[in-house]
């Protein structure tokens, strides 16, 4: 199960790739509207799986969530400089945001007695079941962006 939960995280991280090299080269023709939805769904997305892919790891919670904030961080500013330095700052702390809020959503799968919540079976099911939905709606959403922006 950890190879696949590193697997999904380098899906992640090669969607990141993929959106920032796909509009860094047309960042002069991008609107501003656009720019502001990119803005605050892609990092947010990226950050707060990625956070729970950390946490699904088997971290400490501290390290899970320093470790997925600091890479929010980094995903938000990198999305963030297609633009300007406002769009940078907005877009670097709302990574920060959610990739702290990562490792708080995955808390309930982990231990559901904690919240109360029904689950599927084992966490280990859980595990598998949220994490690769996740990977799959970064892939979705990176992938609708690319194909609407093409001009």
């Amino acid at each position: 199960m950890i190879y696949w939960l590193l697997f999904l995280i380098c899906v992640n991280m090669s969607m990141v790739g993929l959106v920032y090299s796909h509009f860094h080269k047309k960042k002069d023709l991008l609107d501003v509207r656009f720019v502001m939805t990119l803005l605050f769904t892609i990092p947010s997305l990226i950050s707060l799986v990625n956070g729970m892919l950390i946490f699904f790891l088997g971290l400490s919670v501290f390290m899970s969530m320093l470790i997925s904030s600091i890479l929010g961080l980094l995903i938000g500013g990198l999305i963030g400089s297609l633009s300007n330095l406002t769009t940078f700052s907005i877009s670097a702390l709302n990574g920060f945001y959610f990739g702290l809020m990562g490792p708080m959503i995955a808390t309930p799968i982990i231990s559901p007695n904690l919240c109360g919540i029904f689950t599927l079976g084992s966490p280990n099911i859980n595990i598998l079941l949220l994490s690769t939905l996740g990977a799959l709606l970064v892939c979705v959403f990176s992938l609708l962006y690319i194909n609407f922006s093409k001009r």
